[in-house]
């Protein structure tokens, strides 16, 4: 992919205007700036020390794309720091200096990070350096297309079924409407006190605007049952995600991963990593298949 080319949005019509995700950050950036500037007048975004945060899959180029991008956005007192280290910077300075207390020398903690368009898995070793316990990322997986988008495109599906057997079939545009949809509902399901089901209504194009809308819900059952069995199923610990198809979940025009369950790519994540902390001298046990972590954080909005 040329991240400086004009490729986004990918599935748009000819006539709409594309930018590269280098000019994307930039604006995203910029945006963010402002932001800063209108909200804080007497402290302005160009003598603050800004960190960004980077997925820790980030290959060097993607690094250096993004840092380049903050630069031109008006970002000159940078630093880059990988997402699952700053999720547990947030930890510790939440426990208010006890961390320490929470772990030991040979803890491995495994930060799950499950976003709204990618999972990362990363493993964190604590050992003891000068005396002191320090923390060491030992292990970082792939950077995973699968995270809340494919969970509200899989929804859409179970709703537009729904409504194919009521004889109504949705066209791209409304399926994406209902993919909004979807979206705000099973946050309202998965939320506190949820009700049993939330109403949804797909819009329709042209003259029959109002006659053409169509009403429907999502239950409760629904969202369960398909978050809990397509993607965050029991798995054994010698699982791998599954090949297959490219299919509902994944046409979003970009390559999501084939594989929708977050705990197979996680349960091979561990299975790869069993001897990340060697280094460390930390002790394996015998006949273990994989790395076992002793905490696990879990950062990202789903």
């Amino acid at each position: 992919v040329d991240r400086k080319g004009a490729i986004l949005p990918t599935d748009a019509p000819e006539e709409v205007s594309r930018l590269s995700p280098f000019a994307a950050s930039v604006q995203y950036l910029a945006h963010l700036r402002d932001a800063w500037n209108h909200a804080h007048p007497d402290a302005p975004f160009g003598e603050q020390d800004v960190v960004l945060t980077v997925p820790a899959s980030f290959d060097p180029a993607a690094r250096e794309l993004t840092a380049e991008a903050a630069k031109a956005a008006g970002y000159h007192r940078l630093t880059l720091l990988e997402e699952p280290q700053s999720a547990l910077y947030a930890w510790i300075e939440q426990t208010h200096g006890a961390w320490r207390e929470h772990v030991k020398v040979g803890d491995v903690i495994l930060v799950v990070d499950v976003g709204g368009g990618t999972t990362d898995f990363s493993l964190i070793a604590v050992h003891e350096k000068e005396g002191n316990l320090a923390l060491e990322r030992v292990a970082v997986g792939e950077h995973i297309l699968l995270g809340g988008d494919n969970m509200d495109l899989a929804l859409a599906y179970v709703v537009a079924q729904k409504l194919e057997g009521q004889g109504k079939k949705l066209d791209a545009w409304q399926l994406r409407a209902l993919t909004h949809g979807c979206r705000h509902a099973k946050e309202q399901l998965l939320g506190d006190n949820p009700p049993e089901a939330v109403p949804l209504v797909v819009p329709s194009r042209g003259s029959k605007l109002i006659g053409g809308t169509l009403r429907t819900e999502l239950t409760l059952d629904e969202v369960r049952r398909t978050l809990l069995e397509g993607f965050f199923p029991d798995v054994t610990v010698d699982a791998k995600p599954a090949s297959r198809a490219r299919g509902a979940l994944t046409q979003l025009g970009l390559p999501y991963a084939q594989d929708a369950a977050v705990t197979r790519h996680l349960a091979a994540f561990l299975s790869r990593q069993l001897g990340a902390t060697a280094e460390l001298g930390f002790p394996s046990k015998e006949g273990a298949r994989f790395l076992h972590p002793t905490a696990i954080l879990f950062n990202g909005g789903v």
